[in-house]
């Protein structure tokens, strides 16, 4: 292994520890904002208080989600993708699924999401399709097979969000 080969493999590690932070500051401001939310509309009559802010925090106040905490794992990366009604990087899947899950441990959620993500892609007749931008594996989104036009291209109105491209280009490791 050369010098080249270990700073590549450094700088991998690196984007991997970026990412994890940044899902979970993601999570947090998300929480925190909920709880803004929350206490800027508290009523000083509200005697219903604390339901209403654990209802916001487990995303229940949400109906785009509601019952979101009742389903099974590859259900709940559906209906994110469902929902949000465009193709998602993983972290932008993970960040919403831990906005709606807030008091489970992030690597948790994101490995379960990443693991149902790929079982369903891998299902028989699945609809669930991933597209990589320019050719690179950290830009691959998520999205329905009915979100692509004849040509394999995502629709317009189902387009990924241009921020979550990375445009940092991988070196390729000699094995």
């Amino acid at each position: 292994m050369n010098r080249e080969d270990v700073i590549e493999i450094l700088e991998l590690e690196k984007d991997l520890l970026k990412e994890q932070y940044e899902t979970k500051l993601a999570s947090l401001e998300m929480t925190i904002l909920t709880l803004k939310q929350s206490f800027s509309t508290r009523s000083s009559g509200d005697r219903n208080f604390t339901q209403n802010i654990n209802a916001k925090v487990n995303g229940q106040s949400n109906d785009k989600y509601k019952g979101y905490t009742s389903l099974n794992t590859r259900q709940k990366a559906a209906a994110i993708l469902r929902n949000e009604g465009r193709f998602l990087h993983m972290r932008e899947i993970v960040k919403i699924a831990q906005s709606l899950e807030p008091n489970i441990d992030p690597k948790i959620i994101a490995k379960q999401i990443s693991t149902a993500m790929y079982t369903m892609k891998n299902l028989e007749d699945s609809s669930l399709v991933n597209k990589s931008v320019d050719g690179i594996n950290t830009n691959t989104f998520w999205g329905s097979k009915n979100w692509l036009d004849e040509n394999g291209e995502i629709k317009k109105e189902h387009l990924y969000n241009q921020h979550e491209v990375s445009s940092k280009k991988s070196k390729s490791i000699e094995i």
